[in-house]
């Protein structure tokens, strides 16, 4: 796909700065679900109970976050979640300024998802989780031109509401997903295909098709061959994945020939020990905790593959973790081990969140000022307000 001024296609969509071009496609959500649930349970059969314990979405459910859909109506429930309400808050992390191409395509993925509700008879314009996949868009913008990637193929885990990943459909990049939430997969594979962006459910191993999405069993199977991708996209998801599926992720990462990973948060803070586990596997090139708001806040990190050399840190790191919890007997040297191991913890917890400005991830070219994207959105959608927003309201006025 070639972008130029202000005019592209993609597929059966045609784009435009101020419009879309609408062609009606079916929406077979209520098959898509049953086939889901089916498949679920028929694999659930050959896992065994620590990786089903590891795969299921945890912090959902001990939060009580809507996640397993039976109707399409249900959909409303998951297009902001997790984000609603935070619109102003994503446009502070972005500089209060978009860039043209940000902005046109910003515009162009509103209107898809308010036509695709609007398709199944709701009314929905989730600014707040699109905002937030606009933070992710540019940080990968900035780490494609960095390291001159002419061709990039993504992998996204956890890919929620699937908004970034139809942002990089439009522009024709290559993009799998893998997410444990019955709901949201629903939610994605509905709306990249209301947006006729060639995405397959459960990919065979020659399927070229632009968008993949990875059941989660076929994704755990460690024989099953996948897309080789360049470029992890990691997003409010690391805190909130088990330590299993994160270790098991970062063997699979080993794999396929990652490169970089991007993180835009680390999500609810209930694994917090993860940060140690992605430590010991990456290296940072840009983390701006502070934060700087004329760099991306989004973190990123280079992929370190796995090598167990003889002189590798990783493999001093796994001898020693192996005679820590295999030996027997409390020994000198496990008792060596330990201290060291605590000591190795407290350095990677206390660098993780070091600040590492890289130049690249500097914000330039934002000529769309906020009064511009209000003005926008106030004349074309009217006053936008979340699901939430009378009883936000009605408890700040009544505070």
């Amino acid at each position: 796909m070639e972008y130029g001024g202000r005019l592209w296609l993609c597929g059966r969509w045609i784009f435009a700065s101020n419009s879309v071009a609408l062609i009606n496609a079916d929406l077979d959500f209520d098959s898509f679900v049953k086939l889901y649930n089916k498949l679920e349970d028929e694999n659930l059969l050959h896992l065994g109970p620590a990786v089903i314990e590891a795969f299921v979405p945890k912090v959902f459910q001990e939060l009580g976050i809507f996640h397993k859909v039976k109707k399409k109506e249900e959909l409303a429930l998951l297009a902001d979640s997790m984000h609603a309400n935070r619109f102003d808050e994503n446009l502070f992390l972005l500089g209060n300024k978009f860039t043209i191409e940000e902005y046109e395509l910003f515009n162009n993925v509103l209107e898809i998802v308010y036509q695709f509700y609007k398709n199944i008879g709701l009314q929905v314009l989730p600014i707040g989780s699109i905002s937030r996949a606009l933070i992710s868009y540019r940080a990968i913008q900035s780490y494609i031109k960095k390291y001159k990637i002419s061709e990039p193929i993504f992998l996204e885990i956890g890919s929620g509401s699937g908004y970034l990943g139809l942002m990089l459909g439009i522009k024709g990049y290559h993009y799998s997903s893998v997410d444990v939430s019955q709901g949201f997969v629903s939610l994605q594979n509905a709306l990249w295909n209301f947006a006729n962006l060639d995405c397959e459910f459960d990919p065979s191993k020659k399927s070229q098709r632009l968008i993949q999405q990875i059941p989660w069993w076929k994704w755990v199977n460690p024989h099953l061959e996948i897309r080789k991708s360049e470029i992890v996209l990691m997003n409010h998801v690391i805190q909130e994945m088990s330590p299993l599926s994160l270790e098991f992720a970062l063997a699979r990462f080993n794999a396929i020939g990652v490169s970089g990973i991007l993180v835009e948060h680390f999500g609810f803070p209930r694994f917090t020990q993860n940060s140690q586990i992605l430590s010991q596997r990456v290296r940072k090139i840009h983390v701006n905790s502070k934060p700087n708001l004329n760099y991306t806040t989004s973190r990123i990190y280079k992929f370190v593959p796995n090598n167990f050399s003889k002189n590798s840190k990783v493999n001093k790191r796994s001898r020693l973790k192996f005679l820590y919890h295999k030996s027997p007997k409390f020994t000198f040297k496990v008792k060596i081990a330990k201290v060291f191991i605590r000591i190795k913890n407290w350095k990677i917890q206390k660098n993780i969140d070091k600040n590492l400005l890289d130049k690249n991830f500097l914000f330039t070219n934002l000529s769309i000022t906020k009064d511009q994207i209000l003005k926008f959105l106030n004349s074309k959608y009217g006053e936008v307000e979340s699901l939430d927003s009378e009883v936000l309201s009605f408890i700040k006025n009544n505070s």
